[in-house]
């Protein structure tokens, strides 16, 4: 990994190499599971799964890791991890609407994550690229990279569509029970 040096605290923000503001979606705002994979929508369940001075657990989410051929571990991305499992759904949510979800693949590089299944770029930002890869490894759906090939391994998971793609409300009907349970 290379170029991403961001550090995040709920408390303060972010720092780093980059300035992340707050999404138009509030901390507190209900989130549907059957979300649009934008940046607007990665970034505010990332703040709202960042670790806060009433978080009583921490899940720690280090992508880049030097057992695993780094040259050194990131600093980790500190959730709260009640509310990290609260989102866990939703995270998959998001993951499924990437190409490599929809080819049935196991791992996945840094530029196949910003993909989405109709092959076009749901974000040309590293820094949310990041977020959703941090948000991805603090809810278990994929593991660290590994130097030797740039991959990562994620979960076996469930393709899912946009909201906005217009085969959504028939795809929906069919799948809303996987995800309303």
């Amino acid at each position: 990994m290379v170029g991403w040096k961001g550090k995040f605290s709920a408390a303060e923000g972010a720092t780093g190499d980059f300035v992340v503001g707050r999404s138009k979606l509030k901390d507190t705002d209900t989130i549907s599971y059957a979300l649009d994979l934008n940046e607007a929508n990665v970034q505010a369940i990332f703040n709202r799964c960042l670790k806060t001075a009433e978080t009583k657990e921490i899940e720690y989410a280090t992508l880049f890791r030097k057992e695993f051929g780094y040259e050194k571990t990131e600093a980790p991305v500190h959730f709260d991890q009640e509310t990290i499992k609260a989102n866990k759904q939703t995270i998959q949510y998001l993951f499924g609407q990437v190409q490599i979800v929809h080819c049935g693949e196991f791992s996945i590089t840094e530029g196949k994550a910003a993909a989405r299944y109709d092959g076009t770029k749901w974000t040309a930002n590293n820094s949310f690229l990041m977020m959703f890869l941090h948000l991805a490894a603090g809810a278990h759906i994929m593991g660290p990279f590994i130097a030797d090939g740039q991959k990562a391994s994620i979960i076996k998971m469930n393709p899912t569509l946009s909201p906005k793609d217009p085969a959504f409300p028939a795809w929906w009907e069919q799948h809303k029970s996987e995800w309303e349970a």
